[in-house]
């Protein structure tokens, strides 16, 4: 399985716990693909390492920084290309529905409402990590 997250679930998966933790955590985990690209890498970074973030975190919370720095190092990169715009309602968006359409990816994992409008695009499934989660376990029964 391949999937995308969005900056919100990296951010809430790294700093605090909850379905986004749960999720880092499996895809630290080896359980699914993450696939990034360079422009959701630097808005990962950016935010990760933004004054109010880092004027937060606690010791816990550098460890995770640390895992998810080695989680983001062996992610699998796709280079997308931009042609139009998807998510109307913040065009800046568009990179994560480019990203997962390029990493031929089956799941876009947010907690954006303009993102999660979509719902579905080119057969990639659009979900809030709850939804993912529910998923993923009604998926992988044994």
């Amino acid at each position: 399985m391949r999937i995308v997250l969005d900056t919100n679930v990296l951010v809430s998966g790294t700093y605090w716990s909850g379905s986004s933790f749960r999720i880092l955590k499996m895809a630290m985990n080896e359980e699914f693909s993450l696939i990034i690209s360079e422009k959701i890498l630097d808005e990962y970074k950016k935010i990760l390492y933004s004054d109010e973030l880092m004027a937060k975190t606690d010791e816990i919370q550098k460890a995770r920084l640390s895992s998810t720095e080695v989680l983001l190092v062996n992610s699998e990169r796709v280079n997308p290309e931009y042609s139009f715009g998807i998510v109307t309602d913040d065009p800046d968006d568009d990179k994560f529905v480019y990203c997962a359409v390029e990493g031929k990816c089956d799941f876009l994992v947010s907690q954006d409402e303009h993102i999660l409008k979509l719902k579905e695009y080119q057969r990639i499934r659009i979900v809030t990590p709850d939804e993912f989660l529910r998923i993923w376990t009604k998926e992988h029964r044994l």
